[in-house]
């Protein structure tokens, strides 16, 4: 995710190896939605292309690869919680303004929208209800069950989606939430939820079916009760109307609260994962050399593994080897220097030498041109 990307496919799967979950959206088409409202789409190339909505959102290669296989130039959603929320900040509604009378915040991993907006992302032990101008004119939180547009994505007016220099997910780690959106974000929990319409437009439909089962929940039902209401409510007045089991997912989710709470249960810690290491190691190992997935991934674990040499019972070799002179061997060998652990590159070496030097250092060693 730290490495330019060319492509909507490298983009998934850079997001995917670094353990965040992503699924397709709707892509512009000559300034239009490709969905079929076209220019009467309520929310152009932002709303899912798959029948399940965010509920499909995957970290799983082979579904990433067969989306964009079929669609390559669909936009990237990236789903939030698991740690992250995202402040988007919508300037044409007042979001400039909004942010500014927070005062000084810190600076944290930061995205360009193509609509002239901002993606602020922060890391969060607590998930926050997704809303809509609820926190401030203009700012929209987007937390678990929501996501953002994710770079490089393509906005109908034509620009793309952008990390800002200096802030992208390869430059800087995601900034703790601050205080002040805390504060915001939990009176804008305690405000009294609008009345629901009789028409639900699109954009606003997993936020509200979300709201009644929470309301649902808070009076005692359960998740079966909850979703026969939802999927009601859905079929009468959601325009259109979401998959009927991306509609039993937000009864699932809400009916993970014990009833009658509004709050929800403490959350766990993400769990540790070595995703994001690897997805910067394998990106790194790219910029240089050319690989198949299979090679790259080979050899990312290898170079993971040199670090781990006191918890392994037994170590690979890897050989590099190609018919083909000028293939890039020896310069995947003077990348794989700079990031493998304790290394020693060299060409031939006797045996005495070699033993003295694994003795003393325990290094990984890269023979250029070795038989």
């Amino acid at each position: 995710m730290g490495a330019d990307v060319s492509t909507m496919l490298d983009a998934a799967l850079k997001y995917a190896a670094q353990g965040r979950r992503v699924f397709p959206l709707q892509w512009a088409v000559d300034g239009k939605c490709s969905c079929q409202k076209r220019s009467n789409c309520g929310s152009p190339a932002k709303h899912p292309k798959t029948d399940n909505g965010l509920t499909d959102a995957t970290l799983d290669a082979t579904k990433i690869r067969g989306w964009w296989g079929e669609h390559p130039q669909a936009n990237v959603g990236l789903l939030m919680g698991d740690g992250l929320i995202a402040i988007d900040i919508d300037p044409d509604k007042g979001g400039s303004d909004s942010i500014a009378n927070l005062g000084e915040l810190p600076d944290t991993v930061t995205s360009l929208t193509g609509g002239g907006g901002r993606h602020f992302i922060y890391h969060t032990d607590q998930d926050y209800k997704n809303t809509s101008g609820v926190v401030g004119p203009g700012i929209d939180v987007r937390s678990a069950g929501g996501y953002i547009v994710a770079p490089p994505s393509l906005h109908v007016s034509g620009r793309q989606y952008e990390w800002e220099i200096g802030h992208g997910p390869g430059d800087m780690r995601a900034a703790p939430l601050p205080d002040a959106f805390k504060s915001l974000m939990q009176n804008g929990q305690r405000a009294p939820a609008p009345e629901v319409g009789e028409i639900i437009p699109d954009g606003e439909r997993n936020g509200t079916l979300a709201s009644i089962a929470g309301t649902l929940r808070r009076r005692g039902l359960g998740e079966t009760e909850i979703a026969a209401a939802l999927l009601e409510v859905n079929a009468n007045r959601c325009d259109p109307p979401l998959p009927d089991p991306e509609v039993q997912a937000i009864a699932a989710s809400v009916a993970r609260y014990p009833a009658g709470k509004t709050e929800a249960p403490t959350p766990r810690a993400p769990t540790p994962t070595l995703a994001p290491l690897l997805g910067d190691v394998l990106a790194y190992i790219r910029q240089y050399v050319v690989l198949s997935d299979a090679q790259a991934d080979a050899i990312t674990l290898w170079v993971a593994h040199t670090h781990a040499l006191d918890a392994a019972e037994s170590t690979p070799y890897l050989a590099i080897t190609s018919a083909e002179k000028r293939s890039g061997k020896t310069l995947l060998l003077e990348v794989l220097q700079l990031i493998v652990a304790r290394p020693w590159f060299t060409g031939r070496v006797t045996p005495a030498a070699l033993y003295r030097r694994i003795d003393k250092e325990c290094p990984t060693l890269l023979l250029d041109e070795s038989d």
